[in-house]
């Protein structure tokens, strides 16, 4: 549960929703966190918002993106700013980076690089299979270790909200940043436009999945069918009854594999890329940083830039983040429309 100082400070009239503002423990620079939710047009409107706030207020050094080189060269390609496909799939990412284009402030892809990324996913996921398998062989124990871990700090950044390096009138965000009348109407076209963005960048990853699902949903269905029917004829120990229980600890197994999946590589590991990233970006242009992040790594990603220890969740790394050039004759109005 949300504690009521950090509700409360959620809603106070001066705050920004979805953003948080801090000062980075090592550069000292101000850092403005946009958590926002992909492909929203309430998000969208509010990343563009903060990049000019942010420059209203001082000067901006850089907007960091939560992008590598990989995907943000596929997007362009695929969807470049202005077309019909971009029109479609409008990016607070590339929006933001719009901005900062009008204004001459360099842009950072401050994300894990797909490659290396789906790598460690795989790894992961087979360690994982593993340890599910092997529950007195400490497998089960590793599970839950890693869910002790990340599961508090995502839930329940009180840690965060009591840091002296919060600027004033700042709060960890929470659910409360995203219950606005705009988030809520946004969220329709961001469960179309985040499937759509899937498709049109990794079609047979996409392909696979949306089988994957439905082959899922389908083989419940028909197990769940033949079993209620199995126990109405009495027949306890049936084939179907047998089917249906081995399914069920397949598909929770399959849960606690995503949801390791989800809290160790998708957030904890690439939070920690990012506050290298952001914190890199800090140092190099000695100004202010604007981040624009999903909204589940705003607080983590937080938590590591109050520490002056180097943010790493994987392995040490000299650097992270890459500078984008901006390719010659880009028209960044296209990219804020």
């Amino acid at each position: 549960m949300l504690p009521i100082s950090i509700a409360a400070a959620a809603l106070a009239p001066g705050r920004t929703p979805q953003v948080l503002r801090l000062r980075d423990a090592t550069t000292k620079q101000e850092i403005s966190l946009v958590g926002t939710v992909h492909y929203n047009p309430a998000s969208v409107a509010r990343a563009k918002e903060e990049v000019s706030s942010a420059l209203a207020r001082n000067t901006v050094g850089a907007v960091v993106v939560e992008s590598c080189q990989s995907r943000w060269g596929r997007s362009l390609e695929l969807a470049p700013p202005g077309s019909l496909p971009a029109r479609l799939i409008c990016s607070e990412m590339q929006g933001a980076a719009g901005i900062a284009m009008q204004n001459q402030v360099p842009v950072m892809l401050g994300d894990a690089d797909a490659g290396p990324f789906l790598t460690r996913v795989r790894a992961l996921a087979g360690q994982s299979a593993s340890d599910l398998l092997n529950p007195l062989a400490g497998g089960w124990a590793a599970i839950y270790s890693d869910f002790a871990r990340t599961l508090p700090g995502t839930l329940w950044p009180a840690d965060v909200a009591r840091s002296e390096l919060l600027l004033e009138g700042e709060a960890p965000l929470s659910l409360l940043d995203y219950a606005r009348p705009a988030m809520l109407v946004g969220f329709v076209a961001s469960l179309v436009r985040y499937p759509a963005a899937f498709a049109l960048k990794a079609p047979g990853p996409f392909l696979v999945f949306a089988s994957g699902l439905v082959a899922l949903d389908s083989t419940a269905g028909q197990l769940d069918t033949l079993a209620d029917a199995s126990l109405r004829a009495g027949d306890v120990l049936s084939l179907p009854v047998a089917a249906t229980l081995a399914f069920s600890a397949f598909t929770f197994g399959l849960s606690v594999l995503t949801a390791r999946l989800l809290l160790v590589a998708f957030l904890e590991e690439r939070n920690a890329e990012i506050a290298r990233s952001i914190r890199r970006a800090a140092a190099e242009t000695g100004a202010p940083v604007v981040a624009i992040l999903g909204g589940l790594h705003v607080n983590g990603v937080a938590r590591l830039l109050m520490s002056e220890a180097t943010p790493d969740a994987d392995r040490p790394r000299d650097n992270s983040g890459v500078w984008w050039e901006v390719p010659p004759g880009t028209d960044a109005a296209k990219w804020v429309e």
